[in-house]
């Protein structure tokens, strides 16, 4: 009687996200709401390292609220050189209580002005195609 023994395959590492290689796997879709300060320099790194490509769907979100305005210029550059298609899809900041926003609808109706005041609750999430490899 003889006796085979498998041994079962063994797992690859997985390629780390931080590492500076290239690499060969793309990501499909990315959700970024993590440190603001970090959109940017994050998107760019992934740039450069090769997870982010052309097919690439990157959505960000509350970069509205919490002013994250160079993401939005890099993004808005990538568009004007035809890297990107990147639109800002306005919303309400998701933590306000119905209340407020109800009020805040009803004050902004009755004022035609564009105080601090009217952009409290006001948010949105930046949507991003790449339609091709960005420059590296």
């Amino acid at each position: 009687h003889h006796s085979i023994t498998k041994q079962p395959p063994q797992p690859q590492p997985q390629e780390k996200v931080t590492d500076n290689h290239k690499t060969t796997t793309k990501i499909d879709f990315l959700f970024v709401d993590h440190d603001k300060d970090l959109y940017l320099s994050d998107l760019q790194h992934l740039e450069q390292t090769g997870w982010i490509r052309a097919g690439t769907y990157v959505a960000a979100d509350n970069v509205i609220f919490a002013q994250i305005d160079n993401y939005r210029e890099y993004v808005q550059t990538l568009a004007q050189k035809g890297i990107v298609q990147t639109r800002l899809e306005e919303a309400q900041i998701e933590y306000c209580e119905p209340e407020q926003q109800q009020q805040q609808q009803q004050d902004t109706t009755s004022r035609h002005n564009n105080s601090l005041e009217d952009n409290i609750f006001r948010d949105g999430i930046e949507f991003t195609i790449y339609e091709k490899d960005p420059s590296n």
